[in-house]
């Protein structure tokens, strides 16, 4: 019969079986029980966060969503209505910032990452998740200084905490100064954020590792009351509110045998020493806890009665343990005694050769541990049992009477000692079970290089990441090959490798990155729409296809595979077929930038301007530091006409990716073609600084330079391109322009020539430059429409 109120061993079952179905990913039990659950305790808030959180983790969202949205002033019922809020999306998120608000007395202040193992769990988040979600939910609704707000407290809080480093990355921060510890920000979203400064021990962290030390005969107490505590408080936490897992070994409503705080009953120590014991009494006095007679803690009448009894101890948190040390101590000596007393007899008609039972030597083993009094009585009781197991073998049964005569001697010499020393027991048992934390040098060593490590590993990994969300890519390898070989040797590292180096134009090193990662993940689709790229950009059309087939056939899900499908018709010239795997890409995933930007692209190459604009805006709004969305919108502008407006942008993507040669050669192109020359020469200066073997950066300074009737460093910056691009018509072409200038009619027929040779689709233009070289023209150069086509081209 179901009864009227929920019990909690009831709920407490019901919580473990749902645990144990997620834990080994059985969701359909899990979703079953919880339901059951949620029936059973439908006023209960953890049995609405479980169904909650199952709901989620079946990717029904809208229903986690509504199941949760009226229990919001529970922590775990408002983090997943906030999880769904960022799911779902559609202006959502400030109802998800909302929940997490109205209950941050709830988890302002915790801090759990360090209480989690392979059997425990804290279900309910602490203070740094919940940052870590309001980071991302304030990022989808447009606060990025809001965001980065949550990004930093959820660093300052857990540095393990990778997902938030990531999302303070990609938010675009400005690398600023900060008076605050290398990690803050500022109304300008100006943060200090240096992996050095993110990933160090915290004052949290070298607190955890300190050892707390006890006095020498006590030095086992704080294992047992540890184990102890952890089993009261799992019987405890039961039922609301359950911070922990209740699919642990501290949780449920079911005690093993083998739990300390099981065993610490009085009854546990009746079993094992049923009918054996020690010849010798006991005794351990201990301070008296209110309500309780000296009969039931000193063993009736067999106590002892101690003159100078310790005072009364308050019950307060920080005597808990003391008071639970006591009772165990008590206890144990206690019954160990009367046991003792009762099983005399017994042992001395069987004789010392007797072997002793298993029980007594659980029994010994675990009392060694509760005091110096009961460890100095079971040494002295085993090395009196060897002596006389000596003697009997010599003497006989003579000896054997002489032996009793002289055990009954030294256990009175030793109680009169025991005595004597009760009271300094007594006075040392206050100071004994309060834990002393030791200084900074004695801690937890193997703790403390674990966490070095982990940090260590994890700094490198934040610096190669940071420099590449910063497009400092001579940084990033740098940061990322100072890993060890079996982290570098990972899919994640090098794809980042692989990106870094594509982001540098060298496409061969990338390739070979992403080939590794093929290696070593052949079912990986991330970042593959880059992979494609760099084939695309190499005209390796049959490698590319193969990469497109591959993917499409793991997961025709998956918008990587939709955009490789895309570049490998793209490379083919079919735009109308790329354009419709690009647009299943964005169909697939909306925040997908990339996908926009490549279908952007192709609408360029139709010409389809409007819809080009289009593209690059939904990239945009989907990553707003994109910067090839950036500079679609300024090359569509550019061919429009619309100079200005196409500067604007060139400058926007160049501020994103500062690094880049040719975002500030485009800026440069656009001043030209506005005549501004001596703007356009300045930024092509800043472009040959940046890349000194970017040939369009030289090749824009030369044309310049002539435009200024600067012909001496133009034929400087030409021949330094001619090395660079031996094969270039073009380069060819306007050296021999130059040398015509120049009057030096000899070198510019030879490079006329050369570039007619190259290009011999350019024959008509360069036939009749070759044809007006005896002609006499201003000292001018200034090219037409046509020549500007050719060598933009």
């Amino acid at each position: 019969m179901t009864p009227s109120i929920a019990q909690p061993h009831v709920i407490a079952h019901f919580r473990s079986l749902v645990w144990q179905s997620l834990d080994n990913d059985m969701l359909p039990t899990a979703l079953f029980a919880a339901e059951r659950l949620n029936a059973y305790d439908p006023k209960g808030g953890d049995s609405v966060h479980l169904l909650g959180l199952c709901l989620y983790r079946d990717g029904q969202y809208l229903a986690a969503e509504s199941l949760t949205k009226s229990w919001v002033r529970h922590l775990g019922c408002a983090y997943i209505y906030a999880q769904c809020c960022l799911k779902l999306g559609d202006g959502r998120e400030s109802q998800g910032i909302n929940a997490l608000e109205t209950c941050r007395r709830l988890w302002s202040g915790t801090s759990t990452w360090n209480q989690h193992s392979d059997i425990d769990r804290r279900s309910i988040p602490d203070a740094a998740t919940v940052q870590f979600l309001l980071g991302r939910l304030w990022n989808n609704a447009g606060d990025v200084k809001k965001s980065v707000d949550s990004y930093v407290a959820a660093l300052k809080l857990n540095p393990f905490a990778w997902e938030a480093f990531t999302g303070l990355c990609d938010t675009g921060i400005l690398d600023k100064s900060c008076p605050f510890e290398g990690l803050c920000a500022n109304d300008r979203l100006g943060v200090n954020l240096r992996p050095n400064a993110v990933f160090k021990q915290s004052q949290e962290m070298l607190e955890s590792l300190k050892i707390p030390s006890y006095p020498s005969h006590l030095s086992n107490i704080p294992a047992t009351i540890a184990e102890e505590s952890s089993g009261l408080n799992g019987l405890r936490n039961s039922s609301e509110n359950l911070p922990s897992d209740p699919f642990s070994s501290n949780g449920g409503s079911g005690r093993d045998r083998s739990d300390l705080s099981y065993n610490n009953h009085p009854s546990f120590f009746n079993r094992l020493n049923e009918g054996v014991g020690s010849s010798l009494e006991a005794e351990t006095p201990t301070a008296q806890p209110t309500g309780s007679s000296s009969h039931d803690l000193f063993g009736g009448a067999n106590g002892v009665n101690i003159a100078d009894k310790p005072p009364q101890v308050r019950k307060t948190r920080a005597t808990t343990a003391e008071i639970t040390t006591r009772k165990l101590t008590s206890r144990s000596t206690r019954e160990i005694g009367n046991d003792g007393k009762r099983s005399a007899a017994s042992s001395q008609e069987s004789g010392p050769q007797a072997p002793a039972r298993r029980s007594t030597r659980l029994t010994s083993k675990f009392t060694s541990k509760l005091g110096v009094g009961t460890e100095r009585e079971t040494r002295l009781g085993t090395k009196e049992r060897e002596r006389e197991a000596k003697k009997a073998k010599t003497v006989g049964s003579r000896s054997r009477s002489l032996h009793l005569t002289g055990t009954s001697a030294a256990a009175k010499e030793r109680q009169k000692e025991r005595e004597r020393e009760n009271i300094e027991d007594i006075n040392m048992s206050d100071a004994a079970s309060k834990p002393i934390f030791a200084p900074g040098h004695q801690i937890d060593m193997k703790k403390q290089e674990a966490q070095l490590f982990i940090l260590d590993l994890f700094k490198k990994a934040g610096a190669g990441y940071f420099s590449l969300s910063r497009f400092r890519c001579k940084e990033a390898l740098h940061a990322l090959n100072s890993l060890s070989l079996s982290q570098k040797d990972t899919p994640w590292a090098q794809s980042q490798l692989g990106r870094a180096y594509y982001e540098m134009a060298n496409y061969i090193e990338a390739e070979k990155c992403f080939l590794r990662v093929r290696h070593l993940s052949p079912v990986r689709t991330r970042d593959m729409e880059v992979f494609s790229t760099i084939l695309w950009h190499q005209r390796k059309e049959v490698d590319l296809s193969y990469l497109a087939h591959e993917l499409v056939e793991l997961d025709r899900l998956s918008p990587e595979a939709w955009c490789a499908l895309g570049n490998c018709f793209s490379l083919q010239r079919d735009h109308d077929q790329a354009l419709k795997c690009f647009k299943r890409a964005t169909q697939l995933n909306p925040k997908l930038a990339y996908a926009f930007t490549l279908q952007g692209h192709e609408h360029v190459s139709n010409e389809e301007y409007e819809k080009a604009l289009a593209s690059y805006r939904s990239a945009i709004t989907a990553d707003s530091r994109h910067y090839n969305a950036w500079y679609g919108l300024g090359k569509v502008f550019e061919k429009m006409g619309k100079f200005d407006t196409a500067e604007k942008h060139f400058r926007t993507a160049s501020k994103i990716n500062p690094t880049n040669a040719v975002l500030v050669c485009c800026v440069g192109m656009v001043m030209e073609k506005n005549k501004d020359f001596r703007g356009a020469l300045h930024q092509y200066n800043i472009a040959c600084e940046m890349s000194p073997t970017s040939a369009l950066s030289r090749f824009k300074k030369a044309r310049t330079l002539m435009l200024l009737k600067s012909y001496q460093p133009a034929l400087k910056e030409l021949r330094i391109l001619k090395d660079l691009a031996p094969d270039e018509a073009n380069v060819h072409y306007l050296l021999g322009r130059l040398h015509k200038l120049l009057h030096d009619k000899k070198s510019a027929i030879k490079h006329f020539t050369i570039a007619l040779n190259l290009d011999p689709k350019a024959g008509h233009l360069i036939k009749e430059a070759i044809e007006n070289l005896d002609e006499d023209e201003e000292d001018e150069y200034s090219g037409d429409a046509e020549e500007n086509r050719f060598l933009d081209h």
